[in-house]
């Protein structure tokens, strides 16, 4: 007796659901590990990159807690830092556009009665 492949006893659309249904289960598996990949990317990959931001509090922070800082220079550089956001935040965006009257216009006199 000679054993055929699972394949051979199906029919064509039943072949064809099989292929259709092993692809999708095969693209599911890919995008789950780049999914992981990525996730595993980012979180590795979070220090080297720059911060457009600038130096943060948390940067602060952390280079206190590795001992980079001592206690005298977190305070110092932690209060420069909260002074500059607070002196930031004070500033306006932008001055106010100039329109073509002047703020405090005098009216003109009453006409005589």
């Amino acid at each position: 007796m000679t054993m055929l492949h699972p394949l051979a006893a199906m029919s064509q659309s039943q072949q064809a659901a099989y292929y259709v249904l092993a692809g999708g289960a095969g693209l599911i598996i890919i995008i789950v590990i780049c999914g992981y990949l990525i996730k595993y990317l980012r979180a590795n990959l979070k220090g080297d990159i720059p911060n457009s931001e600038g130096f943060t509090l948390h940067d602060l922070r952390s280079l206190h807690k590795a001992g980079k800082l001592t206690d005298a220079e977190f305070e110092v550089a932690k209060n420069a830092l909260l002074a500059s956001f607070r002196k930031a935040k004070k500033e306006p965006e932008a001055a106010p556009e100039a329109t073509s009257e002047p703020e405090s216009t005098p009216k003109p006199p009453p006409p005589p009665t």
